[in-house]
C-alpha cells in the first residue's frame, strides 16, 4: 500500500540541500501524498499541508486559489522583511485533476458538458492562479532574482495513444 509510504531518511531532498546552503525553505501543498504523513516536510522551515487534511478532499475541492494565496503571502513577507537570504518556495497544486469542475467565468469559453472541455477550463483556472503568483513576484520586486520551475508528476490522456486518465499509460 503505497499510500502509507514514508520518504526514506537516507534520501536528501532538494529542500534539505538548499536549507543547508542557507536558503529559507517553504512549501504549501494540497494533496495528502505530499505531506508530513509521508515525510515530505524534510528540509522545509515552513511547511503548510493544512489544505491536504482532512476537511478538504482535493478531488472534490479546488486548490489553485488557496495555494496561490498562501504563496503570495510568503512572497509579500519575504519582500517586506528585506531578508537577504535566498529562498525556495514549492507550491503544490492539485488542479487540474479529475473530477473536473466548471469554473464560472472561465469554463464557458471551452464548454461545460464534455470532460475534455471541463479539463481545459481547469487548466485555464489553474493558469489564472499561477499567473497571480508570477504577478506577485513582479509586484514585490522579486522576479529579477528568481528562477521559476514548473513540473508535473503526470499528464492526462483522453484517448491519446490508447490511454485514458492518468497513471495507466506512459508516453514520451
Amino acid at each position: 500500500d503505497w499510500s502509507s509510504d514514508v520518504c526514506s531518511s537516507d534520501l536528501t531532498p532538494l529542500a534539505e540541500l538548499l536549507l543547508s546552503a542557507g536558503y529559507d525553505t517553504a512549501c504549501v501543498t494540497s494533496h495528502v501524498f505530499v505531506t508530513t504523513r509521508h515525510g515530505l516536510q524534510q528540509g522545509f522551515v515552513h511547511f503548510d499541508d493544512s489544505f491536504a487534511y482532512p476537511a478538504v478532499d482535493p478531488e472534490d475541492g479546488i486548490t489553485s486559489e488557496i495555494i496561490s494565496d498562501k504563496g503570495i503571502r510568503f512572497l509579500e513577507q519575504k519582500a517586506a522583511a528585506e531578508d537577504p537570504d535566498p529562498w525556495f518556495l514549492w507550491l503544490h497544486y492539485f488542479d487540474p485533476h479529475g473530477v473536473y469542475l466548471p469554473h464560472d467565468g472561465l469554463s464557458e469559453q471551452f464548454g461545460t458538458t464534455d470532460e475534455l472541455d471541463l479539463y481545459d477550463g481547469e487548466i485555464a483556472f489553474t493558469d489564472l492562479h499561477v499567473g497571480r503568483v508570477l504577478d506577485a513576484l513582479e509586484q514585490q520586486g522579486l522576479a529579477g532574482n528568481t528562477i521559476v520551475v514548473f513540473v508535473a508528476d503526470h499528464g492526462e490522456a483522453f484517448g491519446d495513444h490508447g490511454g485514458w486518465r492518468h497513471g495507466h499509460t506512459l508516453y514520451e
